[in-house]
């Protein structure tokens, strides 16, 4: 290396800690998919509501509404709950799509937030492996 080159540094992110495109719930129709026949996991901090995917990978979708308050609260809670879905996801089961519904009672600390959030979506996967995945569910 030149002496002009910084030196990589070892708390560079690693492709498995990236978030991406693919990673995201896209569009209407996926939401929609997701809140209709989603497993749902409650508590007084958030909802989650989770269902198979086709892509075989987690995928984090967060819904926050203007009910839960103003923007730069609303922009912490997505933020929050993206990070615990970035840094956890290792925990999660792949093939499966995760929606998060922040709760007025949600904590603004990391720790906390992902600590939920991995109870909440366990449980919530639990029960979604044992229903049908979108290829095996009847279409309208």
């Amino acid at each position: 290396m030149s002496p002009d080159t910084p030196e990589p540094s070892d708390d560079a992110p690693t492709p498995a800690r990236t978030f991406k495109k693919r990673d995201r719930v896209h569009g209407h129709d996926s939401f929609d998919d997701v809140f209709a026949h989603g497993t749902r996991a409650a508590s007084n901090a958030m909802l989650v509501l989770v269902t198979r995917n086709a892509a075989n990978i987690a995928r984090i979708g967060i819904s926050v509404g203007r009910k839960y308050g103003d923007s730069p609260r609303r922009n912490r809670a997505k933020r929050l709950l993206r990070e615990a879905f970035r840094l956890h996801r290792a925990q999660l089961d792949a093939g499966f799509d995760y929606v998060v519904v922040p709760r007025s009672e949600m904590p603004t600390d990391m720790e906390s937030v992902a600590r939920e959030f991995l109870r909440l979506a366990t449980k919530a996967t639990t029960t979604a492996a044992r229903r049908p995945g979108p290829e095996q569910r009847p279409r309208p």
